[in-house]
């Protein structure tokens, strides 16, 4: 139960193989932090090197992609920095993280954390978001550190409420990411609602206070500061990208959350994904479904997109934003296929076929992310650098991307500079979403421009772009590279 321990606690064996997947899922999160610093993760790193002060990045830089703790890192790990050591703050959260998933698992049972754990460690978002340079594995690790502490004072409620434990937490998911307030509410309201019974309303009014009380006080002064200040201020609070809110784009979320949480893309997704919904009644009459697990099921799967429809809050299409979701879908995920293989019989077959179908996909999934790189912008620089080794000038085609190139070329320790007037640079950057965006050859200052170079995102993360050379600089380098030859 989750509120309950286990009737058999886990053994020594069943504590080494989390650790193992534990390991497995470092293993996939340091692969995933190869190549150079993408859009979102080199705009943080932009607004650490402007920092005069540690203080400007809580009360000065008023945007949404300054995620507090994660823009801190990259001030102390400074401009330049190795692409490896600006992630190291999501690489080690994101990995504690599958440990935690695996103790919230086996208050299942063993199978359940060894497979909480196992979701936890290969699932391509918690990998993606495990090995990027922004606030989602630190505030994933908040959220479920919460789930895990309210859990186990839901065993003891004699015990002291764990308010002040709580409400570090919860400053520190508020600091990694303001969706953990997401997580607030809905943690709260699982938890509200298992107190509910056998108390009355006053009692319980008292209990939830005890409980969250300085924990919403926590959350409302970060709001405060992120958000209500800056807006009187006279740039008000900038958002990198600002989609309002429709059916549409919330359809669009929770498909993306469906096919890189579960794994499920394609045509087994449209197999799947009907399974297991056609299985989740039966989960709850399975085994010794408890009524506190089966609150934690629904808030965890139901309050994101609830607050979205109701509140009509904007970038609906963002998955990144309903990490509590992620958090509902793998836990059932993890309770159908411990089920089967705990009542036997025919079920332990369709079990297995689950597992793998979903491990398989996440994997497959998984993989495509470590190699595509985030489109890799490091790229750039090499191409830049075997024709033109003393340095470079280049043009960029919109300011958003300038940052992008920065940092690669400040980790290369490469001479670039951004010319934004003419006559034309060396070379031009161009990026987009999608790559046949990108034309072959381009126009700048009235000077003819033809690829070198490029690369096309392919997963979560990441913008295609295209390195051009000033047609002259090719010239150059194949006059020079026939003179060597001769």
């Amino acid at each position: 139960m989750i509120n309950s321990p286990p009737a058999e606690p886990a053994t020594r064996s069943v504590y080494v193989l989390i650790g193992a997947l534990a390991l497995i899922g470092l293993g996939l999160r340091i692969a995933g932090a190869q190549g150079g610093l993408w859009l979102d993760e080199a705009w943080s790193a932009d607004f650490a090197r402007k920092a005069k002060s540690p203080i400007d990045i809580f009360f000065v830089i008023h945007h949404d992609n300054n995620h507090y703790l994660n823009t801190l890192w990259m001030y102390l790990a400074g401009w330049g920095a190795p692409p490896m050591v600006s992630r190291l703050l999501s690489i080690v959260t994101g990995t504690v993280t599958i440990l935690i998933g695996g103790l919230i698992g086996l208050r299942r049972g063993a199978i359940q954390g060894i497979l909480l754990a196992l979701f936890f460690a290969i699932s391509p978002m918690l990998v993606a978001y495990g090995a990027e340079a922004r606030g989602y594995a630190p505030m994933f690790l908040a959220l479920t550190s919460m789930i895990w502490v309210v859990a186990r004072w839901l065993d003891h409620q004699q015990a002291p409420v764990p308010s002040m434990p709580l409400a570090l937490i919860t400053a520190f998911g508020m600091l990694s990411h303001l969706t953990m307030l997401f997580a607030l509410i809905g943690i709260g309201l699982w938890s509200t609602a298992v107190l509910a019974k056998g108390r009355s309303l006053r009692e319980l009014i008292a209990v939830t206070v005890d409980l969250f009380g300085l924990s919403a006080i926590v959350a409302a002064g970060i709001l405060v500061m992120a958000i209500a200040v800056p807006l009187l201020g006279p740039t008000g609070f900038q958002f990198g990208g600002y989609d309002p809110f429709s059916m549409r784009t919330l359809g669009i979320g929770l498909s993306v959350l469906f096919e890189y949480v579960l794994g499920l893309r394609g045509p087994i997704a449209y197999v799947m994904l009907p399974s297991l919904l056609l299985l989740l009644p039966l989960f709850f009459a399975s085994r010794t479904a408890d009524r506190s697990f089966i609150l934690l099921c629904i808030a965890a799967l139901l309050t994101v997109p609830v607050l979205f429809v109701v509140a009509r809050i904007a970038n609906a299409a963002f998955a990144r934003y309903q990490l509590l979701t992620c958090f509902g879908l793998l836990l059932v995920a993890s309770e159908v296929i411990a089920s089967g293989w705990m009542r036997g019989s025919w079920r332990k077959p369709l079990a297995l076929v689950a597992l793998g179908t979903l491990v398989i996909g996440q994997f497959c999934i998984t993989l495509s992310i470590i190699t595509n790189k985030r489109a890799d912008p490091s790229a750039a620089i090499t191409a830049m650098a075997s024709r033109a080794p003393g340095g470079a000038s280049i043009s960029v085609g919109h300011m958003r991307d300038v940052p992008v190139i920065e940092a690669a070329a400040a980790t290369a320790r490469y001479p670039l500079k951004i010319k934004e007037t003419c006559p034309g640079a060396h070379f031009a950057f161009l990026a987009a979403p999608d790559f046949p965006d990108l034309p072959p050859s381009t126009t700048v200052c009235d000077m003819h421009y033809t690829g070198i170079a490029g690369a096309a995102r392919t997963e979560l993360s990441g913008m295609s772009w295209r390195l051009y050379a000033r047609d002259d600089v090719q010239a150059a380098r194949r006059s020079s590279a026939a003179r060597s030859t001769s």
